[in-house]
């Protein structure tokens, strides 16, 4: 794990960390078999272990990652716990692979982790951004509407919100899919959460900046201005847990993250931590890479904030697009199908902006 490479976030943020009341969360876990996705990457890895401070009756992981997912499984607090874990090597987009997961054992809960999310490495591939993203997306929905889950949170990403590459429009589309699939399908719960970026998660700047510091590198930066929303390990995967605890179908949770950071001030914060003089500090600008913008948001203007649960979670309805959830997921899969990528990226940035509009 890499989050505990720096010693106060703090510090590094400018700002307290927020702490939720996961009463709601508990109620809603405690007894329940909770499914997984994307459970050995490092945000799934971080819930495996708060998930089971909830007391679930189960807990089934599921990654494409096989090494990964073996490691996870040998970690101690997984190999200590009294729930009952199951753990499959398993492609979210195998359709036959997801239903012999859940005639095994059907979820209570499922929180949807697994996606493609770096950005500049997504542009060059928008075929797996998609396919993965949104057709394995669909796949799970589709399943666990034929064996009736309960509820079932979507974590997306705030560059789902006006997105300029690949990876955020993706993100987006998933969204679109969602809303429509909550507004058809009242018997399951469909929640979206939305992460801003997580401080020392994999890909991240930190463990790069960390690594660059150590060999007495240049630490690099796109550009001088760009600034990004974060959070900390501990904010994500309360917003996740709280979602399971209070999210009503078709809402969007985002957590509360302050003002979005200069980047080129967190990696000055960061190396001070590091024991860097500030006069000694170095830095190297290289660009926006394709994908990336200056600055990101956290909801679109046609989206709603309906509650705030104590400055905690904000809650935010949006519309929901008039087209079907299996017209969407239909045009996706003839698209994957057919189109080159470049057409693929003008696909999907087309077909966002016509639900949108409907």
């Amino acid at each position: 794990m890499q989050h505990n490479l720096y010693p106060d976030p703090e510090k590094l943020l400018g700002r307290q960390e927020q702490q939720y009341d996961l009463t709601h969360a508990y109620h809603a876990i405690s007894g329940k078999t909770i499914l997984l996705t994307g459970a050995a990457g490092s945000i799934g890895q971080e819930l495996v272990k708060h998930i089971l401070d909830l007391c679930p009756k189960m807990l089934i992981l599921v990654d494409q990652a096989e090494t990964a997912l073996c490691e996870l499984i040998q970690k101690p607090h997984v190999q200590v716990s009294l729930t009952s874990i199951l753990h499959f090597v398993a492609d979210i987009t195998d359709l036959t692979g997801m239903r012999r997961i859940f005639q095994q054992q059907v979820p209570d809960i499922i929180f949807h982790a697994a996606a493609y999310k770096h950005v500049t490495m997504m542009q060059n591939q928008p075929y797996e951004a998609l396919r993965t993203n949104v057709l394995g997306t669909h796949v799970l929905v589709q399943v666990s509407l034929q064996f009736r889950v309960g509820k079932f949170v979507f974590i997306s990403t705030d560059k789902a919100v006006n997105p300029s590459g690949i990876m955020g429009s993706t993100k987006r589309l998933a969204e679109l899919y969602l809303l429509a699939v909550s507004r058809e399908n009242p018997e399951t719960i469909f929640v979206i959460t939305r992460f801003g970026n997580v401080l020392g998660s994999a890909g991240s700047c930190i463990p790069r900046f960390l690594q660059q510091i150590r060999e007495g590198r240049p630490m690099t930066i796109t550009h001088p201005e760009v600034c990004r929303y974060f959070m900390t390990f501990h904010e994500a995967f309360q917003t996740v847990l709280e979602a399971a605890g209070i999210g009503k179908t078709g809402e969007i949770l985002i957590a509360e993250m302050g003002a979005p950071v200069r980047i080129r001030d967190l990696a000055a914060k960061f190396a001070v931590l590091c024991g860097i003089k500030p006069a000694d500090i170095s830095m190297h600008y290289f660009g926006l890479q394709p994908g990336e913008k200056l600055r990101e948001d956290l909801w679109h203007i046609f989206e709603q904030r309906k509650t705030a649960n104590s400055g905690e979670v904000s809650v935010f309805t949006s519309p929901a697009p008039a087209a079907g959830a299996t017209v969407i997921a239909r045009q996706v899969e003839q698209a994957l199908q057919t189109l080159t990528d470049q057409e693929l990226i003008f696909f999907v940035k087309t077909l966002i902006k016509k639900l949108q509009l409907s």
